[in-house]
């Protein structure tokens, strides 16, 4: 192989190398993703206790009242989304149904927050203060990641 090659070859090898690097840094330290994308493991006592941790998540799913509470959320936040996509709007229904709706987010977040006080009651303060500092931690990464997105359409 002629010297020229040898350096082309080099130089592309130092270029993918640096690519390589760069990926890491980025991903590493200035967009890293979070630790895991499961919910927050608790410990296992309660329904499951099948070494999972999902004990919170599991009781805010398996409640049928907080399932319809959510499907009826879900269906008011549309209707009102549907009605602002109307060409003619009418202001009275807007306002109807956008109160209703807070209405169904109000009787879901209380719900959810019943069920997080019970489900506090079962765990000792260590297991109570792990799981919900997790929680809190994923809450702020999320926002995080919101603002993060919408900063790239302004």
């Amino acid at each position: 192989m002629s010297k020229r090659w040898i350096i082309v070859m080099l130089l592309m090898s130092v270029a993918f190398n640096l690519a390589v690097l760069g990926s890491f840094i980025y991903f590493r330290f200035i967009n890293p993703l979070p630790e895991e994308f499961s919910p927050p493991s608790a410990p296992d006592h309660g329904p499951r206790g099948d070494g999972t941790g999902r004990i919170v998540t599991d009781l805010l799913h398996q409640n049928e009242q907080i399932k319809q509470a959510r499907v009826t959320f879900i269906e008011s936040k549309l209707t009102f989304v549907k009605e602002l996509s109307k060409e003619d709007i009418n202001e009275a229904t807007l306002k109807q149904l956008m109160e209703a709706s807070l209405a169904a987010h109000a009787t879901l977040e209380r719900l959810i927050g019943n069920q997080l006080i019970e489900s506090r009651k079962g765990m000792s303060a260590e297991e109570a203060g792990e799981f919900f500092e997790r929680r809190a931690e994923q809450m702020r990464h999320r926002q995080r990641q919101r603002v993060r997105k919408f900063r790239r359409f302004k």
